[in-house]
């Protein structure tokens, strides 16, 4: 018998383990795959295909897609602590037919009582798990990452040199200047007139269908209750051209008004959902309405720009003032004076190369003067004033992946939301750059940095009487890679808060920070900050005290300020602030040299290496680019190739005079370029008198031996033999050294020796100034250098086979 009952032992054991531990027998995903590439380290879409491999019988299965490996980060925002996964959980429920599939696309089944969120721009690994379902059950987690493909930032190391060389490299010839026609539009008008002076239209829905490029429209004072929505694929209305932009603006000395109706979209002026929407300018126009949802709505449209925009009270407290959308791209909005509690008085989503300039924000309380989201990249916010609110979060917040954004010369003054809330917040998203702001009685954080925000530039910037200055609120995931130079400190209940991270994780030790807390007397000096006037006074510790890398603002000293007013300067809010000439060469068709600034470098471990795939260059005698219609004087336009140089075509040689230069870059598989480089760069073509940096060692870019960079060599020459000595100046790391200087003013040579060397793994900055007789700054050349590590020893142990 005992046979018989071992035989049933190994039955009911058989039985018992298949019951306990049945996922032992469930399916296990293999080849986790991304895009259709294993272990994807370039994602270019927002909403990826996941797919992967097994053997035998799948019924279900569900996918999570985290921000962290352990699938439950605690994230704090908005003041409330929530443990989550990030992006994405497919959820277990069973999926029907799709419960076989081998691949799936992210969000298409949603996990009920969870809100998915698309991959947005951000720097870092992004972790994803999957897991299968078989008869026997559920199985283990398979886990791969992914990241996704960061835009690149402004161009590195903009420079100006003269080049004998011919070319003929591309150039975009404007379209001809269209003149236009004037058309009217008023509340008393007839649609069925002509659209005339003396017979205006009524509707604006009618008015705009009429418009051609180059034309104008002039809208009368009243109020249009009207939904408008123009699409330029669509019988409603054309597109403009690059020089020829179509304009519909106010009437002069009267104030339209534009309010939605209360059906349909509600929303008072779209422009898209169409690319095709393009080269629209709005001016001086006033939107409200108690049933107006939005007042303008830029959905996928291309070179717009909203000028002298007012808002009315009758608005509702839940409306959103402009709302920029769905890829919409080279937007501009200046001169607006946003004065209304808005949900958000400028809300920018999945968009890129958005420009507010100039503007005043005030008012807002529970919503944010500006919110950008979503993965826009390269939003330039500069020149604006934010006052008297309360923000609940904060002034400006830059959330969910928005890369790449800038903020320069803006005021932000009296906001008393409380000490939860900021001025500018920025949460999951690299690169972003703070320079020359003014913050000035900011009751919360002036500039608070959550997590997954490293790479920032917080430079130049004046912080006074404030809750908290500048706080990394996010410890290391904020901190790694972040500058923090030559910002002022006055009168804050804190300075600087590193959020327990190490000061070691930033790209270089703070240098140049004035500190409340320091014994230095940090007071910026503003001549009457109650009346929101914050231009320095004599004294001032900002006053020339700015990073010496700083474009000088035409008219300032022999150093940029600190801060946004330069003293001296000639100012303009509406415009980029023009900037002293930074080279001057005597060549007519001058080469422009720069160099990629790809946040995928910077991540560590780093993914492949980028390089340059497009790029696009401007040349014009504005600031604004716009000096030629609407355009400006050369426009490359997009150009294939990885060169970082352009040469200024014979056909368009410069005349001797002053220029600005911008430029622009696409990288790797990214669809997105990156921003302008800002400020634009300034320099003048002389017939005669220029210097030049004939040779330099270390030379730019170059990666050196830590002896190799205890020398560093220059030769400077004019053709003209005007250099002059005195004016020679060089600066190491910022700092303002005396080096040996050999030859005559035709030639000159340049040395300096380093006391204590660089150490190894350094970034050395170099800028060369010169001039010739009668001219303080014929040369300004900026470059950095790489220094290497010791050598490796020589090999050991030298041996064939075994």
């Amino acid at each position: 018998m005992a046979p018989l009952f071992a035989s049933k032992g190994r039955v009911l054991l058989a039985v018992w383990l298949l019951c306990t531990f049945t996922p032992l027998f469930s399916q296990v995903p293999v080849n986790l795959r991304v895009d259709g590439v294993t272990g994807n380290d370039r994602v270019t879409g927002s909403t990826p295909t996941f797919c992967w491999d097994f053997d035998g019988v799948q019924t279900n299965w569900q996918i999570q897609v985290d921000d962290e490996a352990g699938f439950q980060a605690t994230t704090h925002h908005a003041g409330s602590s929530i443990s989550s996964v990030w992006f994405w959980d497919s959820g277990s429920q069973a999926k029907g037919s799709l419960g076989s599939d081998h691949c799936a696309v992210m969000r298409r089944v949603v996990k009920p009582g969870t809100v998915s969120m698309s991959l947005d721009q951000r720097v870092g690994t992004i972790h994803w798990r999957v897991r299968l379902q078989s008869p026997s059950g559920w199985g283990p987690w398979a886990a791969s990452t992914l990241r996704v493909d960061q835009p690149p930032l402004m161009p590195a190391g903009l420079s100006v040199a003269g080049d004998p060389r011919e070319t003929g490299g591309p150039v975009l010839e404007p379209a001809p200047i269209v003149p236009g026609r004037v058309w009217h539009v008023g509340p008393r008008g007839d649609d069925t007139a002509s659209g005339g002076a003396a017979s205006p239209f009524r509707t604006l829905s009618r008015a705009v269908s009429a418009l051609s490029p180059g034309d104008t429209l002039l809208v009368h004072g009243g109020t249009y209750d009207e939904n408008i929505r123009l699409v330029a694929s669509g019988p409603s209305a054309p597109a403009g051209a690059a020089v020829s932009p179509i304009v519909v603006m106010n009437a002069p000395g009267e104030a339209p008004v534009l309010r939605a109706v209360p059906t349909g979209s509600r929303v008072a002026l779209q422009i898209g959902s169409d690319p095709g929407a393009g080269a629209w300018v709005f001016d001086g126009l006033t939107f409200g309405g108690a049933v107006t949802q939005t007042g303008i709505l830029l959905s996928g449209a291309r070179n717009i720009v909203i000028r002298n925009c007012r808002w009315e009270g009758t608005l509702g407290a839940g409306a959103t003032g402009v709302r920029v959308e769905q890829d919409s791209r080279d937007v501009r909005i200046t001169g607006c004076q946003f004065d209304q509690a808005l949900r958000q008085q400028v809300e920018i989503v999945g968009s890129s190369q958005v420009e507010l300039r100039g503007n005043e924000f005030s008012g807002f309380g529970e919503g944010r003067a500006v919110l950008a989201r979503g993965g826009s990249t390269a939003v330039t916010i500069a020149g604006n004033i934010f006052r008297d609110a309360t923000p609940a979060q904060a002034a400006v917040d830059l959330a969910g992946g928005t890369t790449g954004t800038r903020l320069s010369r803006n005021v932000f003054a009296r906001l008393a939301g409380g000490g939860g809330s900021a001025a500018v917040r920025v949460y999951r998203g690299g690169g972003v750059s703070m320079e020359n702001n003014i913050f000035h009685a900011v009751q919360g954080t002036a500039i608070q940095i959550n997590e997954q925000a490293p790479f920032g530039v917080y430079r130049n910037n004046i912080v006074s009487s404030c809750g908290q200055g500048l706080r990394f609120q996010g410890g290391a995931s904020s901190v790694t890679g972040s500058v923090v130079d030559f910002n002022l400190f006055s009168g804050n209940g804190s300075d600087l808060d590193w959020g327990g991270a190490s000061q070691a994780l930033l790209d270089h030790a703070p240098s140049g920070n004035c500190l409340g807390g320091s014994g230095a007397s940090c007071d910026p000096l503003f001549r009457d900050p109650g009346a929101g006037n914050f231009h320095l006074r004599a004294g001032s510790p900002a006053l020339d005290a700015a990073d010496p890398f700083t474009p000088v603002p035409e008219g300032g000293g022999t150093r940029a300020d600190i801060g946004r007013h330069e003293a001296g300067a000639t100012e303009t809010d509406a415009r980029p602030f023009p900037q002293e000439p930074q080279f001057s060469v005597a060549d007519s068709t001058p080469r422009f040299s720069w160099s990629l600034d790809d946040l995928d470098d910077r991540v560590t471990p780093p993914g492949a290496a980028s390089r340059q795939t497009r790029f696009q260059v401007q040349v014009d005698s504005s600031p604004a680019f716009d000096g030629v219609g609407a355009a400006p004087l050369i426009d490359s336009g997009v150009v294939d190739g990885a060169g970082e140089q352009y040469i200024v075509p014979s056909a368009r040689a410069l005349a001797p005079g002053s220029y600005y230069v911008r430029v622009r870059q696409w990288a790797g598989a990214g669809l997105v370029a990156g921003a302008w480089s800002d400020p634009p760069l300034r320099f003048t073509v002389q017939g005669h008198g220029a210097v030049e940096l004939a040779s330099a060692t270390p030379g730019p870019d170059a990666s050196v031996s830590v002896e190799d960079a205890s020398q560093l060599r220059a030769e400077l020459q004019s053709p003209q033999g005007c250099l002059d000595p005195t004016s020679v100046r060089l600066f190491v790391n910022g700092r303002d050294v005396v080096p040996e200087l050999q030859g005559s003013s035709t030639q000159m040579r340049l040395l300096y020796r380093a006391p204590a060397g660089f150490e190894a793994g350094a970034r050395v900055s170099v800028r060369v100034v010169a001039g010739c007789a009668g001219q303080t700054a014929a040369l300004d050349r900026a470059y950095t250098f790489v220094v290497n590590g010791p050598a490796p020893a020589a090999p050991t142990g030298l041996r064939v086979g075994r």
